[in-house]
């Protein structure tokens, strides 16, 4: 709600207390394919917790979501589609998996108007990053039929994206480029990662796409103390991701 109401990401140190959720459960998260023990409990201590705001910040951050326009309701074709032919029942962070995708398409409507907000409704269909698929890749036709051509050709390289930013070669190439280097981009492809499809988009969708990402990120972010989480991966990839886009 406070990043929403913000139009940013904040650090609210000093209005916020973090505490171990005792009943998270990784097995029943996003994150249950993933087999390494260090990296389980590493990801169990940074997205199991409870946040307890103060009464102050709690209220302000009410205040200033309640002139934020209020994004429309999903549509009803699209909800029956994620409900009857995908699955969604997981928990992610502190909330459900329904809660992400509700708060990156409220985020999106309300700052990012341009472009739709079904595409952060439905980014993770085609793959979460840690390798779960809510959606099998028979059902892409179907999925196809209910988004725009736009729509489809952000959703569908979204997962591919999210890995190749995480692994820090992309990133890392494209901060090395200046402004008007990035702007000469014509075109991007890549392998779409649930059916390892070769597709190739325009340098708007490619930029939009990082936009969209850029979105999708500040669900990860810490909620307070970044000068103690440098080292935080997602703190880290944002804050290179934002100073790329600035350069555009």
């Amino acid at each position: 709600m406070a990043q929403i109401a913000r139009g940013k990401a904040s650090d609210h140190s000093g209005e916020v207390v973090l505490l171990p959720n005792a009943d998270f459960d990784i097995s029943k998260s996003i994150f249950e394919t993933l087999t390494s023990p260090l990296t389980r409990m590493l990801i169990s201590d940074k997205v199991g917790v409870v946040l307890f705001w103060s009464d102050k910040a709690e209220q302000k951050i009410r205040n200033e979501f309640s002139v934020v326009p209020r994004a429309p309701r999903f549509d009803q074709p699209l909800v029956d589609f994620m409900n009857t032919e995908c699955d969604f029942a997981v928990e992610h962070a502190d909330g459900s998996f329904m809660d992400h995708l509700k708060f990156c398409y409220e985020y999106s409507f309300a700052h990012f108007p341009e472009r739709s907000p079904r595409v952060l409704l439905l980014h993770s269909i085609m793959g979460v990053g840690s390798n779960f698929f809510p959606m099998h890749r028979s059902k892409v036709p179907a999925l196809q039929a209910l988004v725009t051509e736009y729509e489809f050709s952000q959703i569908s390289i979204f997962p591919t994206l999210l890995r190749l930013l995480q692994g820090g070669i992309l990133l890392d190439e494209l901060a090395t480029l200046s402004g008007a280097r990035l702007q000469e981009l014509e075109t991007f492809s890549c392998h779409r990662v649930l059916d390892n499809e070769w597709v190739t988009v325009s340098s708007d969708v490619f930029w939009d796409q990082l936009n969209y990402q850029l979105i999708h990120l500040l669900d990860f972010l810490p909620a307070a103390s970044w000068q103690r989480h440098m080292d935080d991966g997602f703190l880290a990839t944002f804050t290179v991701l934002h100073s790329i886009l600035e350069k555009t």
